[in-house]
């Protein structure tokens, strides 16, 4: 995570310009290749209208084969207003199958099988329940409120013009989706008893509660069996000037050399691990030479970059340490809370659904779902409908 963080973050102002960005594709495999599990319900670490805990971004998917695999369907998913299943008279449509792929898996919906677009079905039509409920009980959100929430787990509020364009979805029914995705988990935590914000409304349910309980005893247990996950590597600080062409590039330089701040750039802050100097900056031997041997103070030469050049100033190194429990106790109690939150929710569910009416049949199945496969480009297509 920390590396996809630093790459996103770099890419976010100027990317690089590598020769390996140049180079062809890679021929794609003959069988389908997976795609990220949709992601399950999220657990920010501090409660949603606090700030960000940073990024969760699911990766990007393999390449397509290129022949598609057998499918029982053979058309595109229908990104329109066809109702795929209904939950307590709230329909669910193809267009809403579609925005979900884009929202939890980052692909279009066709990329999909068939077992994976089941998945998507279903945990639109799980929202649909917790949601309700949420409603129900007087649960009320603001925009804002959404956007902090998004924050903990997307790194930023949700972009509803790019999730409608890529959905095929209006504006506002993005926007309805979004804040029933937030709705439902919102309830979910509360539930559970892992949040407490709107508990004069939302009860936590302790048959539900007592699933995610964590004990001191399995905390220190799991620092003990994982400790060295937690340990603070070495790590490297620097500071990065994009620049939109060679003479701005040389003036930064030439700014920072004599001590004076670059007022027409604005810089960028990362802090790396230096074990993964080597990999964030595979592009350049010389700016991970620089990154790793350079004097603290020192600047780097301009690099060209796709849109301009870039200078990096070294600011520190620091050296690693092993962890105390004290400072990863609360990071260990999340995992384990997150690691069987799934249980609790899925008891939760199956007591939603005992009350609902819900088409198809097999819509809360409780058969294991199979992992998300991607199918051939344009095969993966409508979902199943009952007869």
């Amino acid at each position: 995570m920390r590396l996809l963080a630093l790459a996103l973050s770099l890419s976010a102002l100027l990317a690089l310009n590598v020769a390996a960005q140049d180079a062809p594709e890679p021929t794609p495999e003959p069988d389908p290749a997976p795609v990220p599990t949709p992601m399950p319900t999220p657990m920010p670490s501090a409660p949603a209208t606090g700030p960000a805990t940073g990024p969760a971004t699911v990766p990007n998917p393999s390449p397509m084969p290129a022949a598609p695999p057998t499918s029982r369907h053979d058309t595109p998913i229908d990104t329109g207003q066809r109702v795929v299943a209904s939950v307590n008279g709230e329909p669910i449509t193809g267009a809403d199958i579609s925005f979900q792929s884009w929202l939890r898996a980052g692909v279009p919906s066709y990329r999909l099988d068939d077992a994976s677009l089941d998945i998507l079905r279903r945990q639109l039509a799980e929202q649909v329940l917790m949601a309700t409920e949420a409603d129900l009980l007087g649960v009320t959100i603001t925009e804002s409120y959404i956007a902090n929430f998004w924050g903990n787990y997307q790194g930023g509020p949700p972009d509803y013009e790019q999730l409608a364009a890529q959905a095929g979805v209006t504006d506002a029914r993005a926007r309805a989706l979004v804040k029933r995705s937030v709705m439902a988990d919102l309830y979910l935590y509360h539930r559970v008893g892992i949040w407490s914000e709107f508990g004069h409304l939302i009860k936590p349910e302790p048959m539900f509660s007592h699933l995610v309980e964590v004990t001191p005893k399995e905390l220190r247990d799991l620092f003990k069996n994982e400790r060295e996950v937690f340990d603070l590597p070495d790590t490297v600080t620097y500071e990065f000037y994009p620049c939109p062409d060679e003479p701005t590039a040389r003036g930064v330089i030439e700014a920072l050399s004599v001590g004076l701040t670059p007022g027409a750039v604005q810089p960028g802050h990362e802090t790396a691990p230096m074990d993964m100097v080597p990999e964030v900056f595979a592009f350049s031997a010389e700016l991970v030479t620089f990154l790793q041997e350079a004097e603290v103070g020192a600047i780097s030469p301009a690099y060209e970059a796709e849109a301009g050049w870039v200078v990096f100033e070294l600011m520190e190194r620091t050296e690693g340490r092993p962890a105390e429990f004290s400072e990863v106790q609360e990071e260990l109690r999340r995992r384990m809370r997150m690691s069987r939150l799934d249980v609790a929710r899925t008891q939760l569910l199956r007591q939603l659904t005992r009350q609902a009416v819900f088409w198809p049949k097999d819509l809360f199945d409780d058969d294991p779902l199979p992992p998300p496969k991607v199918s051939g480009r344009g095969a993966a297509s409508t979902l199943k409908q009952d007869n």
